[in-house]
């Protein structure tokens, strides 16, 4: 027995010398990485955080940024005031010169308008009479006040009221002008020897909310040979074109004594050139007349 306890404890001890070391365990490649410690964001560390970016806000700087500001607006004020005088000086000198746009030059001659008066209308047109009457009473118009009419120019698509003011007074036929084209009052009778004023706006405006500032945009496409008609009450008077002119506001002048059945169609001439300081005058002699209703 104890020869045979020997013998194995012999072969243990060679087997365990001959046995190969242990090859070293790798690691897997999908091994988990090591999980790293969360944070927790309690309402401490919130306040904490939000209380350090707020520290620099001291009562000290606060007054500082309040005493840079009392400083910046009144300086913000004044460069304000001096750019927009010095922009409406730019458009007063460009209204004097006529090259202000459109609009400024349209809302410019309605200021002007009220500060100015005379026999000259708000068109830049005066009429000369043999005894010129006095503006500061009114002057009876030669078609009746109450008279219904409306001016139709099929060549240019103008259809519309013709007002007929009792007075030539400035600010009344400034009115007038938004209601329509306007008949000139002390002028001409429809049909008969003397010359018949008309005047209306026009206006460079894509839009405009009221149409009465374009009745004659187009007056300026006027040739020799068109018709112009004018119904008043009962009946209708015809007008051939005979001439278009441009003339200076300064010298526009129409002679209301004349020997003949005569038609004048005033309006600004808004495009190019002067601008408001010419107008389209258009001349028309009386052909016919009928009665509308028998």
């Amino acid at each position: 027995m104890d020869q045979l306890r020997a013998q194995l404890i012999r072969g243990v001890g060679a087997s365990i010398a001959l046995a190969p070391n242990p090859a070293p365990v790798m690691p897997r490649e999908n091994s988990a990485a090591p999980v790293q410690p969360s944070v927790q964001f309690t309402s401490s560390n919130v306040e904490e955080s939000v209380l350090s970016k707020f520290a620099r806000f001291t009562p000290n700087n606060v007054e500082g940024f309040t005493r840079s500001t009392a400083t910046l607006l009144p300086r913000t004020a004044k460069i304000f005031v001096v750019w927009t005088v010095l922009f409406l000086a730019l458009l007063i000198t460009l209204y004097s010169f006529g090259f202000a746009p459109v609009g400024i030059l349209e809302i410019g001659d309605t200021i002007k308008s009220w500060f100015t008066s005379g026999q000259q209308s708000s068109l830049g047109v005066s009429a000369t009479h043999a005894e010129p009457a006095n503006l500061e009473t009114p002057v009876v118009a030669t078609l009746p006040a109450t008279t219904e009419a409306r001016i139709l120019i099929s060549a240019i698509g103008v259809d519309a009221p013709i007002i007929i003011p009792a007075s030539r007074d400035l600010n009344i036929l400034n009115d007038a002008l938004l209601k329509g084209a306007v008949y000139y009052p002390d002028s001409g009778l429809l049909g008969a020897i003397g010359n018949v004023l008309i005047f209306g706006h026009s206006t460079g405006l894509s839009i405009v909310r009221n149409q009465n500032f374009e009745v004659f945009n187009r007056l300026q496409e006027l040739k020799e040979g068109d018709i112009i008609r004018i119904r008043a009450e009962d009946r209708e008077y015809w007008y051939r074109v005979r001439s278009l002119s441009i003339k200076d506001a300064r010298e526009t002048e129409v002679l209301m004594s004349t020997t003949e059945s005569v038609l004048t169609l005033v309006t600004c001439k808004i495009f190019g050139g002067n601008g408001k300081e010419s107008r389209y005058v258009v001349e028309a002699e009386f052909v016919r007349s009928y009665p509308l209703a028998i």
